[in-house]
């Protein structure tokens, strides 16, 4: 039997240690395969990926999370956008953001959560606001879904990505550090 891992489908396998598992490969480039005593785990990088992004940006504090940039970014928004990032600027910083309004619709990011350092700043900000232009009216949305879903579709670990064997021990051993349940939904 298979059981397939994600953050958006229940598992029994709450309390699993997934870097202890055998990792037996990789299916379709998007999927962790794992020996269970009892069949197989399927991980879903992509998922897995966004969890670990996920529990960082809501468990770091805004002083261990926030990490200068070498030069700070300008961004120039359309009004709506400018709207939405003004509403979001304290949340933001909570979790190690610093941006500030530059006048009119310009802002300027000066720092961005650790975690998220080795993503384009303006990309993040930018496909934050257009997807959360429609998602942020469903009921259940959350700034940090949000926020982990678009970097998620930017790293390394992202569906359709071959996996170096460091690569996935690596994400599982971070995966196994979460705080968010395994049965949490993200999006």
């Amino acid at each position: 039997s298979a059981t397939n891992f994600s953050p958006e489908e229940p598992t029994f396998y709450e309390e699993i240690r997934f870097s202890r598992l055998p990792i037996l490969g990789q299916l379709a480039n998007s999927y962790i395969l794992l020996e269970a005593p009892d069949g197989l785990v399927l991980v879903d990088q992509h998922a897995a990926h966004e969890r670990v992004i996920y529990d960082r940006l809501s468990s770091d504090s805004p002083k261990e999370a926030g990490q200068r940039l070498m030069q700070s970014v300008v961004l120039e928004l359309f009004p709506k956008e400018a709207i939405t990032l003004k509403r979001w600027l304290i949340p933001l910083k909570e979790i190690g953001f610093e941006i500030e309004s530059f006048g009119g619709n310009s802002f300027v990011i000066h720092a961005v959560p650790a975690i998220l350092s080795m993503y384009s700043p303006e990309v993040l900000i930018r496909e934050l606001l257009e997807t959360a232009h429609e998602e942020e009216k469903a009921p259940r949305w959350d700034l940090l879904a949000g926020l982990a879903k678009t970097a998620s579709c930017h790293g390394d670990n992202r569906a359709g990505q071959k996996l170096k064997p460091e690569d996935i021990s690596y994400l599982l051993e971070t995966l196994d550090r979460t705080r968010v349940s395994a049965t949490s939904r993200l999006s």
